[in-house]
């Protein structure tokens, strides 16, 4: 008989959402692709036939479908199969890491890794129709997690720096620590202490404790150092480098010693060359004192790193927006339709993913680096150069491969649109990044929270000096396009608008607040007053015909066509949020304090 096979692996909070580096998180990700892949690969081998999502896609998730012909009575050992093949597969990997550091295991390294994942399987008959037995998969998915077994796994003792659950197996010592004093800050000794001379600083830093778990992210697919996903500081500084890739490869060059680079994209920020964060990084002492003068002397001669560097980067994550009912078949022409629509909506999904992933990761145009694309899921660190453009080829993308694609609209009924939601966190380079994850997690709740129809985007900025600002939006209308215009509008030496209309609206407004908070003016005073300012900040360079063009469009762009038109479900916060954050962008793009030629009279 036909049945139909749901499978999920968990946690996913630990494999992706707990890191302190992009590595832990590249890595988290991948370990999960894996680890899914192995669990569809089982399944084929057995005759069985994945229904979504599409298996040729590279980032795997954490669940799929498949459907397979087997007696009732094999399905329970073809589940126990699947689950002992993912098992054997994470201890391998995990057996992998420690003989790639020349480490040994230390004690309970393998009961961290025998516990932690998190394996659910149902299978239910195809009696019917697939739809139906797709249906009830769900909810008794939801049965087995309620009712399994919970395993309590006990351990006292310092816990992993990255996790902060589990306890240390792994510890670099700080400088002059001995064995038996890092043992006792760890109280206990079932851990391994690192080699400061054999092991990489990229595996751990002095004073740092990972969990099995958490070396295992760590130590994946490291290899030389080429290979490691890139930094923030890397992230932040792409267009940089990509601009100036003659003078950036110079001063990489001086962090070489011994057949080995040293060098880290933190090194480009005179902040950080100071002889403890070096040490911290790992750079021998020797070279620290043979070179810390150079290393100074040359950062600041760097080609055009003054103008245009930038310490801030975005991370961005957005999802598919009603995937449960889309894929439980709730917008289908035809009801038999839904296996057909699984498989046709899968297969463009990675389609669009394949493609995402090139459009961010193409080292020609230095935008940023896919975490993971897992076509109705996407994770990724951006350029703030890139920012703008990436999302809207983003969405340019899913209409043309998956929203407007005739293979999956001929099974929809008329009107539906398939979108998603985006979050957007812009933080420093230094900020923790699981802050930013979970920013840029809430900035995703609060896109999809927006408004029924979903179809949004927040960004949300975490400034250095602790200051927060965020903003929504719809993803109709061009709105990104609008919020590119207005930044590009202030940019430069020789901008056509300074930034003092924004400054100077805010200020009027908070004149016109009531004991409430509430402003109680007419829209179109708000308006003229925006056109007044608007007008004064204008490039003094410009003609008076020239001005009023100028100001008509960008006033017609954010204002006309981009508030007013959601002004349903917007509010003037949000639309000063929005000032905020493009002001914010303006100015971090352009670090260099510039003269304004705007006009100072009215």
């Amino acid at each position: 008989m036909t049945h139909l096979f749901l499978f999920t692996l968990g946690p996913v909070q630990s494999f992706i959402a707990q890191a302190r580096k992009t590595q832990d998180l590249y890595a988290g990700s991948r370990l999960l692709s894996v680890l899914t892949e192995t669990a569809m690969n089982h399944v084929k081998s057995k005759n069985g036939q994945i229904t979504f999502p599409d298996s040729t896609i590279e980032s795997k998730p954490n669940r799929f479908v498949a459907k397979i012909d087997l007696p009732a009575e094999q399905l329970k050992q073809l589940g126990e199969d699947v689950e002992q093949a993912v098992q054997a597969k994470w201890k391998s990997l995990a057996e992998k890491m420690l003989e790639k550091e020349g480490m040994r295991d230390p004690s309970g390294f393998y009961e961290q890794i025998q516990q932690h994942l998190k394996i659910h399987w149902v299978f239910h008959p195809i009696q019917n129709d697939y739809k139906t037995a797709f249906q009830q998969l769900e909810g008794l998915l939801a049965a087995v997690k309620q009712t399994n077994d919970f395993e309590q796994f006990p351990e006292v003792g310092r816990k992993c720096s990255v996790d902060g659950q589990l306890n240390v197996k792994f510890y670099r010592p700080l400088d002059g620590d001995t064995v038996d004093k890092a043992q006792d800050k760890l109280y206990n000794k079932d851990n391994y202490i690192v080699d400061n001379k054999k092991t990489s600083f990229a595996i751990l830093q002095p004073g740092e404790g990972l969990s099995a778990v958490s070396f295992v992210k760590r130590a994946y697919r490291k290899g030389n150092r080429k290979e490691e996903f890139e930094s923030t500081a890397d992230i932040a500084l792409l267009h940089w480098q990509k601009e100036h890739l003659a003078a950036f490869k110079n001063y990489q060059s001086l962090f070489f010693y011994k057949d080995e680079s040293y060098f880290n994209a933190q090194f480009l920020f005179e902040e950080n060359l100071v002889k403890k964060q070096l040490e911290k990084q790992g750079l021998p002492k020797e070279l620290i004192k043979e070179k810390l003068p150079e290393f100074l002397h040359k950062q600041r001669k760097l080609e055009g790193f003054e103008k245009k560097s930038c310490k801030y980067y975005a991370l961005l994550l957005f999802d598919g927006d009603g995937m449960g009912k889309l894929l439980g078949g709730d917008y289908l022409k035809d009801d038999n339709k839904l296996e057909d629509f699984h498989k046709a909506f899968s297969k463009k999904l990675g389609v669009f993913a394949k493609e995402a992933k090139t459009h961010l990761d193409d080292t020609q145009f230095a935008r940023g680096r896919t975490v993971y694309a897992g076509g109705d899921d996407f994770l990724g660190f951006v350029n703030l150069e890139s920012l703008f453009d990436v999302l809207i080829e983003f969405r340019r993308l899913y209409d043309d491969k998956v929203n407007k694609n005739d293979s999956v609209k001929k099974f929809l009924k008329e009107d539906t649109e398939i979108t998603f939601s985006a979050g957007i966190c812009i933080a420093h380079y230094k900020e923790p990044l699981s802050l930013v994850l979970n920013r840029a997690r809430a900035m995703e709740q609060k896109a999809k929270d927006f408004r029924k129809a979903k179809n949004a985007f927040a960004i949300g900025v975490i400034k250095g000096s602790g200051e927060d600002h965020d903003t929504v939006w719809g993803f109709e209308d061009d709105s990104v396009t609008k919020l590119k215009f207005l930044v590009d509008a202030m940019r430069g030496t020789d901008a056509n608008f300074s930034n003092t209309f924004i400054k100077n609206f805010q200020v009027e407004l908070n004149r016109m607040l009531d004991p409430k908070g509430n402003i109680n003016v007419d829209m179109e005073m708000l308006r003229t007053e925006l056109s007044r300012l608007m007008l004064r900040s204008i490039n003094s360079k410009f003609k008076k015909e020239e001005k009023q063009a100028l100001k008509d469009e960008l006033l017609t762009k954010i204002w006309d066509q981009l508030f007013i038109k959601q002004q349903t479900h917007s509010s003037l916060q949000n639309f000063f949020e929005l000032l905020n954050i493009c002001d914010f962008l303006h100015r971090t793009l352009n670090p260099v304090k510039e003269k304004t030629n705007a006009e100072s009279t009215n």
